[in-house]
């Protein structure tokens, strides 16, 4: 199976499932993400004795993506992520500057405190296809993060297997994204059993999972 089959196949077995369904399955998965995040924070070297303040001296930061469609929804995880009084990132997608030839759009990912996520109309959040050049003002509120200082991703995906392997949708955003973290880094992609397929066609860029988390 190509990879467009592939991806066909696992955007139609996600599409199929129930609403009551779905909610369950996003509940058991965001229960176990905030359970590997509680063993994150136990486990990490606390440098000023401050709850939730870890590496460099910084919040703990937590990179997160906001569902589309019928993506696994991880709203309540997002909420424990604040509970948490930690750092919450979302992606952000940016245009190239006029001199980056051949270059596409590279994902960012930009802190949003809970109070502007919680007002709403982050445009990154309400239009993630959108690229935006980086003297937009819509963006400015917005503190990008450089990867080696995120502590946890989140990944979002279309299908995988049982040796972790991912198929995104096509764009090679993570892709590109996840060798710029520091090693210790916790990454953890998230999808419904039902994506799961024998076995992800995949290329020599592809970047596997240490962890995927279905329900």
């Amino acid at each position: 199976m190509d990879k467009m089959a592939a991806r066909a196949s696992a955007l139609e077995a996600r599409d199929r499932i129930a609403a009551e369904e779905r909610a369950e399955k996003c509940g058991s998965i965001c229960s176990e993400l905030a359970s590997i995040l509680d063993d994150a924070l136990r486990s990490y070297e606390n440098v000023t004795g401050e709850p939730g303040v870890c590496y460099h001296q910084k919040p703990f930061a937590v990179a997160l993506y906001q569902s589309m469609k019928s993506e696994v929804s991880i709203d309540r995880f997002i909420e424990t992520v604040y509970d948490r009084g930690l750092s919450a990132c979302f992606p952000c997608m940016m245009r190239p500057s006029p001199t980056s030839e051949g270059k596409g759009p590279t994902m960012v990912f930009r802190e949003v405190s809970r109070e502007q996520y919680e007002l709403g109309g982050v445009a990154f959040l309400d239009r993630p296809l959108r690229s935006f050049d980086t003297d937009d003002p819509d963006i400015s509120p917005f503190p990008a993060v450089d990867p080696p200082l995120l502590d946890m991703v989140v990944v979002p995906l279309v299908a995988f297997d049982s040796k972790n392997s991912r198929l995104g949708y096509g764009g090679g955003n993570y892709d590109k994204f996840l060798p710029n973290l520091r090693d210790n880094a916790i990454v953890v992609g998230v999808a419904f059993e039902e994506q799961r397929i024998d076995e992800v066609p995949c290329d020599l860029h592809d970047q596997k999972l240490p962890r995927i988390v279905s329900e």
